[in-house]
Protein backbone atom coordinates (compact mmCIF):
# COMPACT_ATOMS: atom_id res chain seq x y z
CA UNK A 1 0.00 0.00 0.00
CA UNK A 2 1.35 3.44 -0.92
CA UNK A 3 2.14 6.03 1.75
CA UNK A 4 1.13 9.68 1.52
CA UNK A 5 2.56 12.02 4.18
CA UNK A 6 0.90 15.39 4.70
CA UNK A 7 2.75 17.86 6.94
CA UNK A 8 0.67 20.81 8.20
CA UNK A 9 2.86 23.42 9.90
CA UNK A 10 1.94 26.98 11.00
CA UNK A 11 4.68 29.41 9.94
CA UNK A 12 4.43 33.16 10.61
CA UNK A 13 1.23 34.40 8.93
CA UNK A 14 0.29 31.22 7.06
CA UNK A 15 0.19 27.43 7.30
CA UNK A 16 2.56 25.43 5.13
CA UNK A 17 1.19 22.20 3.62
CA UNK A 18 3.88 19.79 2.48
CA UNK A 19 2.99 16.49 0.81
CA UNK A 20 5.31 13.58 0.02
CA UNK A 21 4.92 10.11 -1.49
CA UNK A 22 6.87 7.77 -3.75
CA UNK A 23 5.44 9.76 -6.66
CA UNK A 24 6.94 13.10 -5.71
CA UNK A 25 6.61 16.12 -3.44
CA UNK A 26 4.35 19.17 -3.42
CA UNK A 27 3.68 22.22 -1.26
CA UNK A 28 1.11 24.99 -0.90
CA UNK A 29 0.25 27.71 1.61
CA UNK A 30 -3.10 28.19 3.33
CA UNK A 31 -4.27 31.13 5.45
CA UNK A 32 -4.33 30.49 9.20
CA UNK A 33 -7.84 31.88 9.37
CA UNK A 34 -9.12 28.84 7.50
CA UNK A 35 -7.82 26.44 10.16
CA UNK A 36 -9.29 28.56 12.94
CA UNK A 37 -12.66 28.30 11.18
CA UNK A 38 -12.26 24.55 10.79
CA UNK A 39 -11.40 24.19 14.49
CA UNK A 40 -14.47 26.21 15.49
CA UNK A 41 -16.71 24.20 13.16
CA UNK A 42 -15.27 20.93 14.53
CA UNK A 43 -16.27 22.03 18.03
CA UNK A 44 -19.76 22.87 16.73
CA UNK A 45 -20.03 19.39 15.20
CA UNK A 46 -19.21 17.78 18.53
CA UNK A 47 -22.04 19.71 20.13
CA UNK A 48 -24.36 18.53 17.36
CA UNK A 49 -23.29 14.91 17.97
CA UNK A 50 -24.21 15.32 21.64
CA UNK A 51 -27.59 16.83 20.76
CA UNK A 52 -28.22 13.93 18.38
CA UNK A 53 -27.68 11.48 21.24
CA UNK A 54 -30.11 13.43 23.39
CA UNK A 55 -32.68 13.26 20.57
CA UNK A 56 -32.91 17.06 20.35
CA UNK A 57 -32.04 17.23 16.62
CA UNK A 58 -32.60 14.99 13.60
CA UNK A 59 -29.98 13.03 11.71
CA UNK A 60 -30.60 14.99 8.49
CA UNK A 61 -29.75 18.27 10.18
CA UNK A 62 -26.29 17.04 11.20
CA UNK A 63 -25.48 14.86 8.18
CA UNK A 64 -25.54 17.80 5.77
CA UNK A 65 -23.30 19.83 8.09
CA UNK A 66 -20.74 17.01 8.31
CA UNK A 67 -20.66 16.59 4.53
CA UNK A 68 -20.25 20.32 3.95
CA UNK A 69 -17.45 20.51 6.51
CA UNK A 70 -15.65 17.46 5.06
CA UNK A 71 -15.74 18.84 1.53
CA UNK A 72 -14.51 22.28 2.61
CA UNK A 73 -11.64 20.83 4.67
CA UNK A 74 -10.47 18.56 1.86
CA UNK A 75 -10.75 21.11 -0.95
CA UNK A 76 -8.72 23.79 0.82
CA UNK A 77 -5.81 21.44 1.57
CA UNK A 78 -5.83 19.09 -1.40
CA UNK A 79 -5.58 21.51 -4.28
CA UNK A 80 -3.10 22.39 -7.01
CA UNK A 81 0.10 20.36 -6.88
CA UNK A 82 -0.95 18.48 -3.73
CA UNK A 83 -4.17 17.24 -5.34
CA UNK A 84 -2.21 16.17 -8.42
CA UNK A 85 0.25 14.26 -6.23
CA UNK A 86 -2.61 12.60 -4.34
CA UNK A 87 -4.22 11.45 -7.58
CA UNK A 88 -0.90 10.06 -8.87
CA UNK A 89 -0.32 8.22 -5.59
CA UNK A 90 -3.80 6.69 -5.53
CA UNK A 91 -3.49 5.77 -9.20
CA UNK A 92 -0.13 4.11 -8.54
CA UNK A 93 -1.35 2.08 -5.57
CA UNK A 94 -2.09 -1.55 -6.41
CA UNK A 95 -5.49 -1.43 -4.69
CA UNK A 96 -6.16 2.32 -5.17
CA UNK A 97 -5.86 2.75 -1.40
CA UNK A 98 -3.22 4.72 0.52
CA UNK A 99 -1.96 5.28 4.04
CA UNK A 100 -2.66 8.98 4.62
CA UNK A 101 -0.48 10.17 7.48
CA UNK A 102 -1.34 13.60 8.92
CA UNK A 103 1.73 15.14 10.54
CA UNK A 104 0.31 18.06 12.52
CA UNK A 105 2.95 20.65 13.36
CA UNK A 106 0.83 22.44 15.97
CA UNK A 107 -0.87 20.48 18.77
CA UNK A 108 -4.12 22.45 18.57
CA UNK A 109 -4.56 21.31 14.97
CA UNK A 110 -5.77 18.11 16.63
CA UNK A 111 -9.01 19.93 17.43
CA UNK A 112 -9.97 19.68 13.75
CA UNK A 113 -12.15 16.71 12.79
CA UNK A 114 -9.86 15.37 10.02
CA UNK A 115 -11.58 11.98 9.85
CA UNK A 116 -14.62 13.37 8.00
CA UNK A 117 -12.81 14.81 4.98
CA UNK A 118 -14.73 14.03 1.76
CA UNK A 119 -13.24 13.30 -1.66
CA UNK A 120 -15.13 12.16 -4.75
CA UNK A 121 -18.43 11.93 -2.88
CA UNK A 122 -17.14 9.64 -0.13
CA UNK A 123 -15.46 10.04 3.23
CA UNK A 124 -11.68 9.58 3.14
CA UNK A 125 -11.82 7.35 6.23
CA UNK A 126 -13.85 4.68 4.42
CA UNK A 127 -11.43 4.09 1.53
CA UNK A 128 -8.02 5.07 2.87
CA UNK A 129 -6.16 4.49 6.15
CA UNK A 130 -6.07 7.80 8.06
CA UNK A 131 -3.43 8.21 10.76
CA UNK A 132 -2.47 11.17 12.93
CA UNK A 133 1.30 11.35 13.48
CA UNK A 134 2.34 13.95 16.11
CA UNK A 135 5.69 15.75 16.15
CA UNK A 136 7.19 14.24 19.30
CA UNK A 137 10.89 14.24 20.28
CA UNK A 138 10.69 11.24 22.65
CA UNK A 139 11.32 7.86 20.94
CA UNK A 140 8.67 5.17 21.16
CA UNK A 141 8.87 2.61 23.95
CA UNK A 142 10.62 -0.67 23.16
CA UNK A 143 10.59 -3.50 25.74
CA UNK A 144 13.96 -3.88 27.45
CA UNK A 145 13.46 -7.60 27.91
CA UNK A 146 11.91 -10.11 25.55
CA UNK A 147 8.78 -11.67 27.05
CA UNK A 148 7.64 -15.15 26.20
CA UNK A 149 3.97 -14.17 25.92
CA UNK A 150 2.07 -11.13 24.74
CA UNK A 151 0.47 -9.56 27.84
CA UNK A 152 -2.95 -7.92 27.40
CA UNK A 153 -4.74 -5.92 30.11
CA UNK A 154 -8.51 -5.50 29.67
CA UNK A 155 -10.30 -3.04 31.96
CA UNK A 156 -14.11 -2.75 31.83
CA UNK A 157 -15.93 -0.54 34.32
CA UNK A 158 -19.06 1.59 34.58
CA UNK A 159 -19.79 2.79 38.13
CA UNK A 160 -22.79 4.83 36.95
CA UNK A 161 -25.42 2.73 35.19
CA UNK A 162 -26.56 -0.84 34.71
CA UNK A 163 -27.26 -0.14 31.05
CA UNK A 164 -23.65 0.81 30.39
CA UNK A 165 -22.40 -2.09 32.49
CA UNK A 166 -24.44 -4.59 30.47
CA UNK A 167 -22.92 -3.40 27.20
CA UNK A 168 -19.42 -3.34 28.67
CA UNK A 169 -19.90 -6.91 29.92
CA UNK A 170 -20.81 -7.95 26.38
CA UNK A 171 -17.79 -6.13 24.96
CA UNK A 172 -15.51 -7.65 27.58
CA UNK A 173 -16.70 -11.22 27.02
CA UNK A 174 -16.47 -10.86 23.23
CA UNK A 175 -12.87 -9.63 23.40
CA UNK A 176 -11.76 -12.24 25.95
CA UNK A 177 -13.32 -15.10 23.96
CA UNK A 178 -11.63 -13.83 20.81
CA UNK A 179 -8.26 -13.68 22.53
CA UNK A 180 -8.72 -17.19 23.91
CA UNK A 181 -8.34 -18.33 20.32
CA UNK A 182 -4.58 -17.85 20.84
CA UNK A 183 -4.58 -20.28 23.75
CA UNK A 184 -1.38 -20.36 25.81
CA UNK A 185 0.42 -18.05 23.37
CA UNK A 186 -0.80 -14.94 25.21
CA UNK A 187 -1.52 -13.82 28.76
CA UNK A 188 -4.77 -12.01 29.59
CA UNK A 189 -5.27 -9.87 32.70
CA UNK A 190 -8.87 -8.81 33.43
CA UNK A 191 -10.14 -6.05 35.70
CA UNK A 192 -13.91 -5.61 35.86
CA UNK A 193 -16.25 -3.51 37.97
CA UNK A 194 -15.08 -3.33 41.62
CA UNK A 195 -11.64 -4.74 40.72
CA UNK A 196 -11.03 -1.97 38.18
CA UNK A 197 -9.37 0.45 40.61
CA UNK A 198 -6.38 2.71 40.09
CA UNK A 199 -4.26 0.52 42.37
CA UNK A 200 -5.03 -2.71 40.51
CA UNK A 201 -4.51 -1.12 37.10
CA UNK A 202 -1.22 0.38 38.26
CA UNK A 203 0.04 -2.93 39.67
CA UNK A 204 -0.61 -4.83 36.44
CA UNK A 205 0.90 -2.10 34.26
CA UNK A 206 4.06 -2.30 36.35
CA UNK A 207 4.25 -6.03 35.55
CA UNK A 208 4.72 -5.11 31.88
CA UNK A 209 1.78 -4.86 29.49
CA UNK A 210 1.89 -4.90 25.69
CA UNK A 211 -1.75 -4.03 24.97
CA UNK A 212 -4.02 -1.95 27.22
CA UNK A 213 -7.76 -1.92 26.47
CA UNK A 214 -10.06 0.31 28.48
CA UNK A 215 -13.84 0.21 28.12
CA UNK A 216 -15.93 2.68 30.08
CA UNK A 217 -16.24 6.43 30.54
CA UNK A 218 -13.82 9.28 29.88
CA UNK A 219 -13.83 12.74 31.43
CA UNK A 220 -12.30 15.81 29.77
CA UNK A 221 -11.40 18.38 32.43
CA UNK A 222 -11.30 21.73 30.60
CA UNK A 223 -10.20 23.62 33.72
CA UNK A 224 -7.34 21.29 34.62
CA UNK A 225 -6.67 19.27 31.44
CA UNK A 226 -3.95 17.04 32.87
CA UNK A 227 -6.54 15.74 35.34
CA UNK A 228 -8.71 14.51 32.45
CA UNK A 229 -9.26 10.88 33.23
CA UNK A 230 -10.63 7.43 32.63
CA UNK A 231 -13.39 6.73 35.17
CA UNK A 232 -12.68 3.67 37.30
CA UNK A 233 -14.04 2.12 40.50
CA UNK A 234 -13.53 4.00 43.71
CA UNK A 235 -10.88 2.76 46.12
CA UNK A 236 -9.58 4.05 49.41
CA UNK A 237 -6.29 5.49 48.17
CA UNK A 238 -7.30 6.72 44.71
CA UNK A 239 -7.97 10.36 43.89
CA UNK A 240 -11.69 11.02 43.58
CA UNK A 241 -13.69 13.79 42.03
CA UNK A 242 -17.27 14.11 43.14
CA UNK A 243 -20.70 14.35 41.61
CA UNK A 244 -23.42 15.06 44.18
CA UNK A 245 -24.46 11.71 45.60
CA UNK A 246 -21.74 9.76 43.80
CA UNK A 247 -18.10 9.02 44.28
CA UNK A 248 -15.80 7.14 41.92
CA UNK A 249 -12.13 6.80 41.08
CA UNK A 250 -10.32 8.45 38.24
CA UNK A 251 -7.21 7.31 36.40
CA UNK A 252 -5.87 10.70 35.35
CA UNK A 253 -3.95 11.18 32.13
CA UNK A 254 -1.13 12.60 34.27
CA UNK A 255 -0.82 9.26 36.09
CA UNK A 256 -1.38 7.15 32.97
CA UNK A 257 1.29 8.96 30.93
CA UNK A 258 3.73 8.62 33.81
CA UNK A 259 3.11 4.87 33.84
CA UNK A 260 3.35 4.69 30.04
CA UNK A 261 6.64 6.59 30.03
CA UNK A 262 8.19 4.04 32.39
CA UNK A 263 6.70 0.92 30.82
CA UNK A 264 6.68 -0.60 27.33
CA UNK A 265 3.07 -0.30 26.26
CA UNK A 266 2.75 -1.15 22.58
CA UNK A 267 -0.90 -0.28 21.99
CA UNK A 268 -3.69 1.49 23.90
CA UNK A 269 -7.37 1.41 23.02
CA UNK A 270 -9.30 3.99 25.05
CA UNK A 271 -12.87 3.01 24.25
CA UNK A 272 -14.45 5.84 26.21
CA UNK A 273 -15.95 9.22 25.29
CA UNK A 274 -13.69 12.19 24.44
CA UNK A 275 -10.33 10.43 24.84
CA UNK A 276 -9.06 12.05 21.61
CA UNK A 277 -10.88 15.35 22.14
CA UNK A 278 -8.78 18.47 22.66
CA UNK A 279 -9.54 21.24 25.10
CA UNK A 280 -11.26 23.96 23.10
CA UNK A 281 -9.37 27.08 24.16
CA UNK A 282 -6.61 28.08 21.77
CA UNK A 283 -6.65 28.71 18.03
CA UNK A 284 -4.01 28.14 15.39
CA UNK A 285 -3.69 31.93 15.09
CA UNK A 286 -3.06 32.31 18.78
CA UNK A 287 -0.49 29.53 18.97
CA UNK A 288 1.46 30.17 15.79
CA UNK A 289 5.18 29.60 15.99
CA UNK A 290 7.96 28.80 13.59
CA UNK A 291 10.24 27.79 16.43
CA UNK A 292 11.08 24.11 16.08
CA UNK A 293 11.47 23.69 19.84
CA UNK A 294 7.97 25.10 20.41
CA UNK A 295 6.50 22.79 17.78
CA UNK A 296 8.17 19.72 19.28
CA UNK A 297 7.39 20.72 22.84
CA UNK A 298 3.75 21.43 22.02
CA UNK A 299 3.65 25.02 23.26
CA UNK A 300 2.93 26.23 26.76
CA UNK A 301 0.05 23.82 27.30
CA UNK A 302 1.34 20.28 27.75
CA UNK A 303 -2.10 18.77 27.23
CA UNK A 304 -3.51 18.14 23.76
CA UNK A 305 -5.81 15.20 24.40
CA UNK A 306 -5.51 11.91 26.26
CA UNK A 307 -4.46 9.89 23.23
CA UNK A 308 -1.91 12.47 22.08
CA UNK A 309 -0.36 12.64 25.53
CA UNK A 310 0.11 8.86 25.58
CA UNK A 311 1.86 9.14 22.22
CA UNK A 312 4.11 11.83 23.71
CA UNK A 313 4.91 9.44 26.56
CA UNK A 314 6.22 6.89 24.05
CA UNK A 315 3.26 4.61 23.26
CA UNK A 316 3.60 3.75 19.53
CA UNK A 317 -0.12 3.40 18.69
CA UNK A 318 -3.25 4.73 20.41
CA UNK A 319 -6.88 4.36 19.33
CA UNK A 320 -9.31 6.76 20.98
CA UNK A 321 -12.53 8.69 20.43
CA UNK A 322 -13.10 12.20 19.09
CA UNK A 323 -16.42 12.83 20.84
CA UNK A 324 -19.25 11.13 22.73
CA UNK A 325 -20.17 7.67 21.43
CA UNK A 326 -23.21 5.49 22.11
CA UNK A 327 -22.98 2.33 24.21
CA UNK A 328 -23.83 0.08 21.26
CA UNK A 329 -21.38 1.83 18.94
CA UNK A 330 -18.59 1.42 21.50
CA UNK A 331 -19.28 -2.31 21.54
CA UNK A 332 -19.44 -2.57 17.74
CA UNK A 333 -16.23 -0.54 17.37
CA UNK A 334 -14.36 -2.87 19.71
CA UNK A 335 -15.79 -6.04 18.16
CA UNK A 336 -15.07 -5.11 14.54
CA UNK A 337 -11.62 -3.71 15.32
CA UNK A 338 -10.41 -6.80 17.20
CA UNK A 339 -12.06 -9.20 14.75
CA UNK A 340 -10.22 -7.55 11.86
CA UNK A 341 -6.87 -7.55 13.68
CA UNK A 342 -6.96 -10.85 15.58
CA UNK A 343 -9.02 -13.10 13.36
CA UNK A 344 -8.24 -11.74 9.89
CA UNK A 345 -4.71 -10.46 10.52
CA UNK A 346 -5.29 -6.92 9.27
CA UNK A 347 -3.15 -3.94 10.24
CA UNK A 348 -4.37 -1.62 12.98
CA UNK A 349 -5.12 1.22 10.55
CA UNK A 350 -7.04 -1.13 8.24
CA UNK A 351 -9.06 -2.42 11.20
CA UNK A 352 -10.02 1.13 12.20
CA UNK A 353 -11.19 1.75 8.63
CA UNK A 354 -13.29 -1.44 8.82
CA UNK A 355 -14.84 -0.28 12.11
CA UNK A 356 -15.75 3.15 10.73
CA UNK A 357 -17.44 1.59 7.71
CA UNK A 358 -19.45 -0.86 9.84
CA UNK A 359 -20.65 1.88 12.21
CA UNK A 360 -21.77 3.97 9.24
CA UNK A 361 -23.61 1.00 7.74
CA UNK A 362 -25.24 0.07 11.06
CA UNK A 363 -26.47 3.64 11.60
CA UNK A 364 -28.10 3.55 8.16
CA UNK A 365 -29.66 0.12 8.73
CA UNK A 366 -31.11 1.07 12.10
CA UNK A 367 -31.99 4.56 10.85
CA UNK A 368 -32.65 5.51 14.45
CA UNK A 369 -30.18 8.37 14.56
CA UNK A 370 -30.38 8.93 18.30
CA UNK A 371 -30.27 7.36 21.73
CA UNK A 372 -27.49 5.53 23.56
CA UNK A 373 -28.92 2.06 22.83
CA UNK A 374 -28.43 2.29 19.07
CA UNK A 375 -25.67 3.26 16.66
CA UNK A 376 -26.09 6.95 15.82
CA UNK A 377 -24.95 8.69 12.65
CA UNK A 378 -22.00 10.49 14.25
CA UNK A 379 -20.54 7.32 15.79
CA UNK A 380 -18.65 6.29 12.64
CA UNK A 381 -16.53 9.45 12.80
CA UNK A 382 -15.60 8.91 16.43
CA UNK A 383 -12.48 6.65 16.18
CA UNK A 384 -9.18 8.54 15.96
CA UNK A 385 -5.92 6.67 15.34
CA UNK A 386 -2.59 8.06 16.53
CA UNK A 387 0.62 6.33 15.51
CA UNK A 388 4.32 7.11 15.28
CA UNK A 389 5.40 4.08 13.30
CA UNK A 390 4.63 2.65 9.90
CA UNK A 391 4.70 -0.79 11.53
CA UNK A 392 0.99 -1.04 12.27
CA UNK A 393 0.87 -4.70 13.22
CA UNK A 394 -0.67 -5.67 16.54
CA UNK A 395 1.93 -8.11 17.79
CA UNK A 396 -0.25 -11.16 17.06
CA UNK A 397 0.81 -11.57 13.43
CA UNK A 398 2.98 -14.59 14.12
CA UNK A 399 0.53 -16.18 16.56
CA UNK A 400 -1.87 -18.89 15.48
CA UNK A 401 -5.53 -18.11 16.07
CA UNK A 402 -8.13 -20.83 16.53
CA UNK A 403 -11.82 -20.14 17.24
CA UNK A 404 -12.83 -20.88 20.81
CA UNK A 405 -15.62 -23.45 21.00
CA UNK A 406 -18.46 -23.42 23.51
CA UNK A 407 -21.58 -25.56 23.87
CA UNK A 408 -23.58 -23.27 21.59
CA UNK A 409 -21.01 -23.46 18.80
CA UNK A 410 -20.61 -27.22 19.13
CA UNK A 411 -24.37 -27.80 18.95
CA UNK A 412 -24.92 -25.10 16.28
CA UNK A 413 -27.36 -23.29 18.54
CA UNK A 414 -27.72 -19.50 18.65
CA UNK A 415 -26.21 -18.17 21.85
CA UNK A 416 -28.76 -16.25 24.02
CA UNK A 417 -28.08 -12.60 24.99
CA UNK A 418 -25.58 -12.18 27.79
CA UNK A 419 -28.21 -10.73 30.11
CA UNK A 420 -30.25 -13.95 29.89
CA UNK A 421 -27.42 -16.38 30.57
CA UNK A 422 -27.66 -17.85 34.07
CA UNK A 423 -31.14 -16.47 34.77
CA UNK A 424 -33.93 -18.74 35.92
CA UNK A 425 -37.40 -18.27 34.46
Amino acid sequence: MENFDLKIIPVNDHVAILAESNFGEATIQVAKKFFDEMADTSNDLRLLYSRLLRRSISRKSIESEVEKFGISLFNEIFKGEILSLLNRTIGGATDSQINLRLMLGQPMLNTIHWEVMRFRNEYIGFRHNLIRHPFVPKPVNIPGERREKLHILIVSVDPFSQRGKDVLDKEHETLVNMLKGFGEQIRISELRDERATVENIKDILFEGVDIFHFGGHGFLDSRNPMESSLIVWRSESSNNWNIPGREFGNLSIRLLTTLAANQSLGFCFLNACDTARSVETDTVEGMSSNNVDDILRGGANDFVNMAHNLIQAGVPIVLATNHAITFEAGYQLSKRFYTSVLKYGRRVDQAVKDARAELYIDANIQDAGSGFDTVAFGDWSCPVLYARSRQMEFGTKNLRWEPTLDIYTIRNVEKPPLALVGHNF
